[in-house]
């Protein structure tokens, strides 16, 4: 078919075609969309923003989750027994945040004790000052009790020679040298309960449950309220190896121990004490007035008078400062020392070398 053909062929079908065909496309109900595609949005999409906040969110509380285990959360819980019992709560640095007394007598002890966010280290060794100060520490024979809790085992055992080393590092220094025992401690609910109860420190009520394990005829009622040393003389007397239930340091003393209110059975001192109760066949108070009647005109014997600077060397090792005034009288010596904004007035035993008085007072301003 040639071209001419074709052309007259297409032109007849359009004069054809039905010429209402425009008009019905424009009737058509037109279709709106619901919402906007890739093409007809026309903007760009941020799909990153809400995981960004989201991401934000999750690090603040993760930081915040760390601070609070870091400073705020108990980690480790101490005991110091020394007939007051004494607890002491640590956050995972070993700061303290809580420092409590188990009773009475132990509340005098910390009342002063400066102890929120200070370390274990500081706060135990303001213990031990506290404890020589009000007298609960005297003699070569004091016996104390440091118990520790950790969750973590490997914690625990380092916390408890830490203990150790500042306990004895401290009253070294004052030459005390106690007799220091010490035990790592598990959990268990039980010897907590019954340490509330009986207003006795974990620490304690541990050491008595252990020795009634290895000795069943004790009884709890029977242990609670005695002494450190007056438990450690019953374990030695029913046979009580000591050493299974307690680290004691290889301390030979703990083998033959003192009772803490022990006195010797007649020491001819000019006291009140009948010491006929101690040993009964001398008739020391009760018939001879040469002895231990108080009323009596004997003079107590003196020991050796300790130097100056032994004195010195004493009241320095209970705060460290300058000393600003040195009085030595016949039978104490007195001393004044500035430190940390403070005037501390010592009196020590020019004998004894034991602390008479401590005082602190604020130094003022016009001075």
């Amino acid at each position: 078919m040639k071209d001419r053909e074709i052309l007259e062929h297409i032109k007849h079908g359009i004069d054809k075609a039905p010429i209402d065909i425009l008009d019905g496309i424009k009737s058509q109900k037109a279709v709106k969309m619901m919402k906007h595609d890739e093409i007809t949005r026309q903007e760009t999409r941020k799909p990153f923003k809400p995981l960004m906040f989201f991401a934000s969110a999750a690090a603040a509380f993760l930081l915040i989750f760390f601070n609070i285990q870091q400073f705020v959360m108990p980690d480790s819980r101490i005991y110091i027994d020394i007939n007051p019992g004494i607890e002491i709560t640590t956050n995972k640095k070993d700061n303290v945040i809580k420092l409590e007394p188990i009773n009475e007598d132990a509340a005098q002890i910390i009342e002063d004790i400066q102890y929120k966010n200070n370390s274990l280290k500081k706060v135990t060794e303001d213990i031990m000052d506290s404890l020589v100060v009000k007298g609960y520490i005297r003699g070569e024979d004091e016996i104390m009790l440091v118990s520790v809790y950790n969750g973590d085992v490997n914690k625990s055992k380092k916390l408890t020679a830490e203990m150790n080393d500042t306990i004895h590092n401290k009253l070294g220094d004052i030459n005390k040298a106690p007799i220091l025992l010490t035990q790592s401690l598990e959990k268990n609910n039980t010897i907590e309960e019954f340490a509330n109860r009986l207003g006795i420190s974990t620490g304690k009520m541990t050491f008595v449950r252990n020795m009634i394990i290895l000795n069943p005829d004790l009884k709890t009622e029977d242990l609670v309220d005695l002494s450190l040393a007056e438990l450690i003389e019953i374990s030695r007397s029913s046979g009580i190896d000591i050493e299974k239930i307690i680290n004691t340091g290889n301390d030979e003393r703990i083998r033959m121990p003192k009772t803490q209110d022990q006195r010797p059975a007649d020491d001819d001192y000019d006291d009140y004490y009948d010491d006929d109760d101690f040993d009964d066949h001398l008739d020391d108070d009760d018939y001879d007035d040469d002895d231990d009647d108080f009323n009596d005109d004997d003079v107590k014997v003196k020991g050796q008078r300790i130097d100056e600077a032994k004195a010195k060397e004493t009241a320095l090792g209970l705060v460290y400062g300058n000393i600003t005034d040195f009085v030595s009288d016949d039978d104490e010596y007195g001393i004044e020392i500035l430190a940390g904004g403070y005037e501390y007035n010592i009196k020590i035993d020019a004998y004894t070398g034991e602390v008479l008085e401590f005082e602190k007072d604020d130094i003022d301003d016009d001075d």
